[in-house]
């Protein structure tokens, strides 16, 4: 919950490891405290000017964070103090269902881990709150599950490394959205998915969120089919992630869409590394049973990035964008060797995502990244999957830097 107004200045540009934190078993449990033992901050962070006044010391049962946490109702912000850094060293992953951590830098005592409903309603939120928290370079935090992931720190979040919140693919071939993010097919913004008619198969639309997705490529006996649509608002009023493309014709699956993180700090959130919630590439097509030469399946959309902070900087990339549609699969009843190619899943940057060949039938379309809208599938005997749509960033802060790139662009947020 935000409190204070904000005016922007004229600068626009395995097995599961428990972690070690403080946690909040119920989400209702707003009267519990969190806290720590205490201890020194990480080098490097400045120190926070802002500080709770006397009643309202960490530890105490009337402990704020400052600022005010968006998306977060007053009653869950109770308890949320932290004088212990969370310093991230080696590639993390994060189960936004729980605050576990699967592998990586474990969550230190008095770090607090706290699982809440959406101050407004639309998808929980899991928080992480510390004293401070660092991705160090070339290390990677990244985040699934079913809640929003909200990294708020008292001081600062400086992410020289990558924070991850995109959908991906997982070794078995199947699809996982970012942390709230919608799976194939799945999701207010997901494409339609692709259609058989005599043997022959459309591709599946790409997904949609802070743009529509694209149309999925339209087969010989049948028609184009439908995108995603957009959602949502420019603000990110509600922190939500992507939608999945659609599901190609007749048995592979579109991509996943990508998830929704929050950076929330007191004083700065810096970011040099990359912080990024993309979409995945849809299925190429394959033979399916019937000697069946499918369709491919649509790209994700992006998902939904939010940073607050009295001051937000750093020169490096914030990214939402959608994945590609996957190419469809030969309709001459051939063998492996005649699978379209899955499409490709988002970059973090403005690069474009493109879409998968197809294999003497319709290519994917390439997805939505910068000033790039989704591509459409291309229409043959069997269609290629529609591109994915961008998601949405929003920025709260009185104080921009220039350096930031984001793909699409941001919205900034009275």
């Amino acid at each position: 919950m935000r409190i204070a107004a904000v005016f922007l200045g004229a600068a626009l540009l395995g097995c599961s490891f428990q972690p070690q934190g403080t946690q909040f078993d119920d989400p209702d449990a707003g009267d519990d405290v969190g806290g720590g033992d205490g201890g020194p901050t990480a080098d490097g962070f400045r120190p926070v000017d802002a500080r709770p006044t006397p009643d309202a010391m960490p530890g105490s049962p009337d402990a704020r964070p400052w600022p005010s946490i968006a998306h977060v109702a007053a009653g869950d912000e109770v308890g949320l103090a932290s004088t212990v850094d969370w310093n991230i060293t080696t590639d993390t992953r994060i189960d936004t269902s729980d605050g576990s951590i699967r592998y990586g830098t474990t969550i230190p005592a008095g770090v607090v881990i706290k699982p809440v409903a959406q101050e407004g309603g639309g998808p929980d939120l899991l928080i992480v709150y510390a004293a401070n928290i660092r991705v160090s370079a070339n290390v990677e935090l990244l985040a699934r599950g079913p809640r929003a992931l909200v990294l708020a720190a008292a001081g600062e979040i400086a992410v020289d490394g990558e924070v991850d919140g995109s959908a991906g693919r997982l070794q078995d071939g199947s699809m996982e959205p970012g942390p709230a993010g919608a799976g194939p097919g799945q999701g207010p913004g997901a494409g339609a998915g692709g259609a058989s008619s005599q043997g022959y198969d459309s591709g599946g639309g790409g997904g949609g969120f802070g743009q529509a997705g694209a149309e999925g490529g339209a087969s010989q006996r049948g028609p184009r089919t439908a995108a995603g649509t957009s959602y949502g608002d420019a603000q990110l009023t509600v922190l939500e992630g992507g939608s999945g493309g659609g599901n190609a014709s007749p048995c592979r699956q579109g991509g996943a869409g990508g998830g929704a993180v929050q950076l929330s700090a007191g004083a700065l959130v810096l970011v040099n590394g990359f912080v990024h919630v993309g979409g995945a590439g849809g299925d190429g097509g394959t033979q399916c049973p019937g000697n069946n030469g499918g369709s491919g399946g649509g790209g994700g959309s992006g998902g939904g990035l939010y940073l607050e902070a009295p001051q937000v900087d750093g020169t490096g990339v914030l990214g939402c964008n959608g994945a590609g549609g996957g190419g469809s699969g030969c309709a001459c009843f051939g063998s492996g060797s005649d699978n379209g190619q899955a499409g490709g899943d988002a970059f973090a940057g403005p690069s474009i995502a493109l879409g998968g060949r197809g294999q003497q039938s319709g290519d994917g379309g390439d997805g939505a990244a910068g000033a790039v809208a989704a591509e459409r599938g291309t229409s043959a005997t069997n269609g290629g999957g529609g591109g994915g749509g961008a998601g949405r960033i929003a920025i709260a802060s009185p104080s921009i830097g220039g350096g930031l790139t984001a793909s699409p662009g941001f919205t900034a947020v009275p």
